[in-house]
Parts: C-alpha cells; structure tokens; sequence
C-alpha cells in the first residue's frame, strides 16, 4: 500500500468519523478503507483507532499522527497551489452555505479574500435549505454537520464545537442544572436542524449521558436560537462560535461544561476533483485557513474529541 495513500484515509477516516463516510469521499467500497487502515497500523505497528460498533476513538497514536498527517497533507495541497501559480483565480464563483454560518463566520472573512484574489467575482447563495449544485450552478459548498450520502467530493475544512448554554438572567432565576439528568427539568430551545433524535448524548466523565430534551421552543434556523436563549427563555445546544461573544461579556454562561458532544464537521463540496477552477480551490483553500485559527472552528478539536459514527442517513445540521 501506498503510504501516502494510507495517510490520506486515515486523516478521512478521523474527520469523517466513520469508514462509511470515509469510503463515500474518497469513491473507494468499504471494505477497501478498511483494508487500508488496518495495512496503515500494521505498517507502523501501533493501533490507531479502537472501534466499537456505535463509535471511533483514535488512540493516543492515532492522535499523534493524525496531527503529523494533517499537517503532510496540507503541505502537498499549498505545493500543488504553488505550482499552478500562474493559473491565477479568476471569474465569478458561486458558494452555497448555510444561513447562520455564512453570515456569522464566511461574510465577515471574505474581506481578506477579495483583497488576496480581486480578479474572483464572488455569488453567495445562504441558504438552510438542500441546494442542488448542478441546477443552481454552484461551484462550491460549505456544510456543518454529517454528509448526506452523494456524488460530491468532500474535503473536511473544520469542525464545529457544541455547547449547553443559558442567559446568565435564567441561570439566576431558574438555578444552574448540575447533571444532564436535570435537563430534563427545564425548558429547551432545539434548532430543528440537530432533531434526528429527540434525546441530547453527551460524553462525560463516568462514560455517555443522555437526556429527552423537553422542547420548549423549536426552530429552523440557528441564529433563531439566539434570541429565545439570550431573553432567558431557557437551554440551548448550541455551535460554540454562535454565542462565544456573549459568554465572554458573561451574558450567557455555559452549562455542565465537562459533558462535551462530537465536534460536527465543516466540509467544502464540489462536482469534480479533476474539474475545480483555481477559484473554486482558493476559496476552499483560504476558508481553511481561516478556520484553522479560529478556536471554535478549528479541525484539530475535533480530532482529539471522541468521534461520533456519522449516520447514513442525512445531514444532521446546517447552522
């Protein structure tokens, strides 16, 4: 096998959280994934993952060397830029992206962008619904959450952080929940998005917690949540970037912090591996980046998390 091949899985593997999901963004059959981790750990003669049959958890190897791989693979795609420099990235690229997210972390970034790259005419569609890229002709898009299973190529970009959280002012009145049990005592404002189960799981120090959130109030758009949380209407899982303004300024608090949820993983989607303009790869490269120095958003938080299978079944999140 291949090594570098090997690297390249297993970084998927790690960000995808499954070998299904892994198998479907590479275009291999799973058994073949599954072969080639195995071929990787006998390689190095370490295990690299422990799999159970709900969930993976990389290993303090694992951890290691996903750090080392990321950063390998990073390395070939800024090589393979730099190559291609005289390409330089032009015309109209279009960008499908979740509502709350483009407008809370793409559009204040983009700045940086266009400044980089001012010959890159830039078409944003925000939108929480599905969006078909081939009839709404978009070049590139950017998802938060579990992958529906499909033809597009999928690069992991990031991963987003979940908090419980609740206005100070509710805190005060209603009291400071002391287990996950005791969420079941209070109102809860749920994004429809998260609602393939109606039960909040966490990891917690004695091992996984669950808990039937008692939905008080439902929406369909993340930024929705933030209004109902912040009048103090009661408690929230929520993205951490989505309310680290106000629990800085201590207007919001955090709830039951050493119960911790998988990261949900930020990709970038398009057609075409072979067929991606520059604009298309420097946009996705640049988003990347970005994310990288954010401490809400950044990919290596999800890889020293627990990882959670991700379902077959749908996207679980579009905030």
């Amino acid at each position: 096998m291949d090594r570098l091949s090997g690297l390249h899985t297993f970084v998927r593997v790690v960000e995808l959280g499954s070998f299904s999901a892994a198998a479907r963004s590479l275009e291999l059959a799973q058994p073949t994934v599954s072969k080639q981790i195995a071929a990787l750990e006998a390689d190095l003669q370490v295990r690299l993952l422990n799999r159970s049959s709900r969930a993976l958890k990389m290993t303090s190897d694992g951890e290691r060397l996903y750090a080392r791989a990321r950063e390998i693979l990073n390395a070939l795609d800024a090589i393979e830029l730099e190559l291609h420099g005289d390409e330089t990235p032009t015309g109209r690229l279009r960008i499908a992206c979740p509502l709350t997210f483009g407008h809370r972390q793409i559009m204040p970034r983009i700045g940086a962008f266009v400044a980089r790259y001012p010959k890159v005419e830039l078409d944003f569609l925000l939108s929480d619904g599905m969006v078909d890229p081939v009839e709404e002709g978009v070049d590139l898009s950017i998802r938060v959450g579990a992958l529906r299973d499909s033809a597009l190529v999928a690069k992991a970009i990031g991963a987003s952080r979940l908090w419980l959280v609740a206005s100070a002012d509710y805190v005060v009145r209603h009291g400071t929940p002391t287990s996950i049990a005791a969420l079941a005592e209070h109102p809860c404002i749920v994004y429809a998005g998260f609602a393939r189960s109606p039960d909040w799981r966490f990891e917690g120090p004695d091992g996984p917690e669950s808990v039937r959130a008692r939905n008080a109030i439902t929406v369909d758009s993340a930024i929705a949540m933030r209004f109902p949380v912040i009048d103090g209407l009661g408690v929230a899982l929520a993205p951490s970037w989505l309310f680290s303004t106000e629990v800085e300024a201590g207007s919001v608090v955090r709830l039951l912090e050493q119960y911790t949820r998988p990261p949900m993983p930020i990709h970038a989607l398009y057609t075409s591996r072979q067929l991606l303009p520059p604009r298309a790869r420097a946009f996705m490269d640049f988003l990347a980046e970005e994310l990288a120095n954010d401490p809400h958003l950044h990919p290596v938080s999800m890889a020293s998390a627990h990882l959670e299978q991700s379902p077959d079944a749908g996207e679980v999140a579009k905030p």
